[in-house]
């Protein structure tokens, strides 16, 4: 596969000002209208970027069942299953990541197509440190309780795309990301809340219904992103990184 610097685009201040409103709130048709008018241009590659994850997942748990009876995996010694789930964060870290990114670009105007979910594997180091940081963070807030579990899960969901695009250090990544989301806390809230709802009415479809609300979601967590991190006065001194994007 060759390689390529896309035109680096930026998105309008306008973006901002059309998601947010002047309470500080989310503008929900808004994002709603944007995210089906961009998601038809862009269904395709990501419905396939996110089939591959589909079926990388089942061949996963198929082999885990061939390789392990299910009597072992439910008394698998904690060495073998931290083994287990670090071989997963491994391969998940950059492929969640290149589906973000995918949604992101989308939304700059740049060209993406399924290959692009590949794109951040030679930064799978600092990315599966990343996501083992906010796995055991979360970890730690469902042993307490319930809410602060699910509020790291939503406060860090930028963290991997922010080391990905402005090529942040994890600490600072993982900062900016809880900060922007306390900031708009209250929006944020209510659209984990629609996608969890979505995502366990398609837990009804065996799964099948994923492979439509999944694109729908990186698209629309790609115009909050763009949103809230280009152009951004307060963010100036976080430099851009040089994209590279493969063609399939």
């Amino acid at each position: 596969m060759s390689q390529f610097n896309p035109q680096d685009q930026q998105v309008p201040n306008s973006l901002h000002q059309k998601l947010v409103q002047p309470n500080g709130r989310f503008n929900y048709i808004f994002l709603a209208k944007k995210a089906f008018r961009v998601l038809r241009q862009t269904f395709w590659p990501l419905f396939q970027a996110c089939l591959a994850l589909f079926f990388i997942v089942l061949g996963g748990a198929l082999l885990l069942v061939n390789v392990f009876p299910v009597a072992v995996l439910t008394q698998m010694p904690p060495q073998q299953q931290v083994i287990i789930d670090i071989v997963s964060v491994l391969i998940f870290a950059p492929l969640t990541t290149g589906l973000s990114m995918m949604g992101i670009n989308a939304i700059r105007g740049n060209v993406v197509n399924s290959g692009h979910v590949l794109h951040y594997f030679p930064m799978v180091l600092v990315l599966a440190l990343a996501q083992l940081l906010i796995s055991v963070m979360t970890q730690v807030g469902f042993t307490l309780l319930v809410i602060p579990g699910l509020y790291i899960l939503m406060a860090t969901t930028f963290t991997l795309p922010l080391i990905a695009d402005k090529q942040l250090g994890i600490l600072a990544a993982l900062k900016l990301s809880v900060s922007v989301v306390n900031k708009h806390l209250l929006s944020f809230v209510v659209l984990f809340t629609v996608f969890l709802l979505l995502f366990l009415i398609s837990m009804v479809s065996f799964g099948i219904a994923l492979l439509v609300v999944m694109p729908f979601y990186f698209v629309v967590m790609g115009i909050v992103y763009s949103a809230l991190f280009d152009n951004d006065p307060s963010h100036e001194s976080v430099s851009k990184s040089q994209e590279l994007v493969f063609d399939a």
